[in-house]
């Protein structure tokens, strides 16, 4: 597809978001901002931690959201519709989750069901998107790049969810609900804003939503896709990430109050999962341990290929950043790609022609910005910024 064809394919799709938004905010403005408000607020919570090294494109990000909207809220409900009908057909099975897995009651659709399927289709485009990246040998996406990408999706799912729980009748909307949102705030300032919590006996449960959830697994798959080919070992950690967030999702979506429950173990469920207060912080500190790898992996970056940098004083960037800020981004995003993909290079053992040529237009493409913002040519012997890197 030429450039004119993505252009006017963004502008269509943009257009189409626009009018079902004013449609929707016309006649049914009591579902759709509530149900809007919170997923993008979430996102751009994040997108604020990860700006400073992001590498992964608007236009990307925006088809993340659509993706977790649409197709995987369809596939979604036709897995869970059909692992409903599963249990239906094993009446064995459902009696064993019912007594084991839901003895203070619940329904298996809610508890055992909704936190398997969605917890693992969330990620799943996801991880399809990073094993085609990988194929093709094009690996310029840092860490905190995987980690909006799936917060995106978990956004756009929630957002899909939360209309049509109001649809059926089964979650009333009607206004923002501030009242219920948890965590460090400063006004209407959330750390969290996906973050919500209700009291279960004596101990308030939070639920860190969708947007939590998919977020948390993408850190964990983030630090795997940047430190895997080195580390074995961090491969384990996406998993162990799915398997938390389908605990979370389980028992915000089954659990009662704590004194009703039969038995010492189960009152203790939510204690073990901090009740829900765990999650939020862990993936904080993710995405801080991310923006540090991605930092360093500039200045290595940086250091073995000189050319790439600016070299300019502080004072010449603060006025840079103030009179031309869209072509000073445009050259730091293309740098912190370059340095994503240089780093897998030199990981790769330079015996990969096709990433080599990759990462060489890429360098030229970067250093014909800093060209354009400095206006002082410098030199590019080949190979040097991928085999630096």
């Amino acid at each position: 597809m030429n450039r004119r064809a993505q252009v006017a394919l963004w502008v269509a799709v943009a257009a189409a978001l626009l009018v079902g938004g004013c449609l929707a905010q016309v006649f049914l403005p009591h579902v759709f901002i509530p149900a809007l408000f919170w997923p993008l607020y979430a996102l751009l919570v994040v997108f604020a931690f990860c700006f400073p090294w992001r590498s992964v494109s608007l236009r990307l990000l925006l088809a993340a959201f659509l993706a977790g909207a649409g197709p995987v809220m369809l596939v979604t409900v036709g897995a869970e519709r059909l692992l409903m009908l599963a249990l239906e057909r094993l009446p064995t099975l459902d009696c064993w989750l019912l007594t084991h897995l839901l003895p203070w009651g619940g329904d298996p659709g809610r508890g055992i069901v909704a936190p398997l399927a969605e917890e693992s289709l969330k990620i799943a485009p996801l991880v399809l998107f990073l094993s085609w990246m990988r194929r093709r040998r094009w690996l310029t996406l840092g860490p905190l790049d995987i980690v909006l990408l799936a917060v995106a999706v978990g956004a756009g799912f929630d957002f899909s969810e939360s209309a049509f729980l109001a649809f059926k009748g089964d979650q009333p909307l009607g206004d923002l609900a501030w009242a219920t949102r948890a965590g460090p705030h400063l006004g209407p300032l959330y750390l969290f804003p996906s973050l919500t919590v209700q009291f279960w006996g004596a101990s308030p449960m939070a639920c860190f939503s969708h947007p939590g959830w998919t977020g948390t697994i993408g850190v964990a798959l983030g630090l795997a896709w940047f430190l895997g080919r080195r580390h074995r070992w961090v491969g384990a950690l996406p998993w162990l990430a799915v398997v938390w967030a389908m605990w979370d999702h389980y028992l915000w979506n089954c659990y009662t109050d704590p004194l009703d429950s039969p038995s010492a173990l189960l009152r203790a469920l939510p204690a073990l999962d901090g009740y829900g207060w765990a999650m939020p912080f862990v993936m904080l500190a993710g995405i801080g341990y991310g923006a540090y790898l991605s930092a360093r992996a500039v200045c290595r970056f940086l250091k073995a290929d000189p050319a790439a940098a600016i070299g300019r004083p502080p004072g010449a960037l603060i006025r840079m950043a103030l009179t031309r800020p869209g072509e000073l981004y445009a050259f730091l995003h293309a740098r912190r790609a370059l340095a994503y993909g240089a780093r897998a290079l030199k990981q790769t053992g330079f015996s990969d022609d096709r990433l080599g040529g990759q990462m060489l237009l890429l360098r030229a493409a970067v250093l014909d910005l800093r060209r354009g913002l400095t206006g002082e040519a410098v030199p590019a012997p080949a190979g040097a910024g991928a085999r630096d890197g």
